[in-house]
């Protein structure tokens, strides 16, 4: 995939002009000129690496060869700087918006959310939340919620990420195992063991299904309180839904162990740990 994204912005070049023309199938290229969709194409393979330098500068190059960027294209952008966690670049290109006229719409938002989560700016995230709640023309929706979310768990602001979870303008969005899982990853860099189990009973409410990383942080969650019984008794509930704990688990339980005053279980998951090692 590396190579291939690399080789698309080579064959772009070449439309630019940047690079020496060359004949293939019989065909020259000189005569060709980049649209708005070709350019989005290139920013797109950008993306999917996370090229978001590359990125910007071929939405540079839009500007330069005066193709007027559109909304798609500024999307495609933003992504890639949200891919690459780099949220100040990300809040740069929204500010471009303006300049050339657009509207930001729903995709922009939960783009731009999203890059706020690796930028630790959950307060920005919530802010735009607010402004997609209070727009007309667009609707805002459950991957909002989930980014937001999300946002505030990696910035350890456990209250107010199951602040949004209770929100009943949220609930009314529907119900997704990703936005208790980001719920449930907030609990878990706090240590509130408490509140992730509350949120384990309410999504068995809402017939979803735990994967292995709602697993991983419901246990996680219980590391400062030690409450190994109830570590063992969630790992027994992922074998049962058919998940192997894996390395990671086991050092969790392990550290929920000792945190419970039982190092001798945690020398028994320590030592399932050497035997997954090749």
């Amino acid at each position: 995939r590396g190579s291939q994204w690399q080789a698309s912005l080579a064959v772009f070049a070449e439309l630019l002009g940047r690079e020496p023309m060359h004949i293939t199938a019989g065909r020259h290229r000189e005569n060709l000129q980049p649209d708005c969709r070709a350019y989005t194409t290139a920013i797109d393979a950008c993306h999917r690496v996370g090229a978001w330098t590359q990125a910007v500068q071929v939405l540079a190059d839009m500007e330069e060869m005066t193709v007027t960027p559109d909304v798609v294209a500024y999307n495609a952008v933003m992504a890639a700087c949200e891919k690459g966690r780099e949220y100040p670049a990300a809040e740069r290109i929204l500010a471009e918006f303006d300049r050339w006229d657009l509207d930001p719409d729903l995709v922009t938002y939960n783009t731009l959310i999203g890059a706020c989560g690796w930028g630790q700016q959950w307060e920005e995230a919530v802010g735009y939340l607010r402004m997609m709640q209070q727009k007309s023309y667009f609707d805002y929706d459950l991957i909002s919620y989930t980014a937001a979310i999300s946002a505030c768990a990696k910035a350890s602001e456990w209250e107010t990420a199951l602040a949004l979870m209770n929100e009943e303008s949220r609930q009314v969005k529907g119900e997704n195992i990703r936005t208790y899982n980001a719920a449930l990853s907030g609990c878990a860099s706090a240590g509130k063991c408490e509140h992730a189990m509350l949120l384990m009973e309410q999504l068995l409410d809402f017939n979803l299904f735990p994967n292995l990383m709602t697993y991983r942080y419901a246990i996680a969650s219980c590391e400062e309180s030690g409450e190994w019984e109830l570590a063992l008794d969630l790992m027994s509930e992922m074998s049962e839904a058919k998940f192997e704990p894996g390395n990671m688990i086991f050092r969790s339980v392990a550290q929920v162990c000792r945190a419970g005053g039982r190092p001798d279980v945690a020398e028994t998951m320590e030592s399932k740990v050497k035997d997954l090692q090749p």
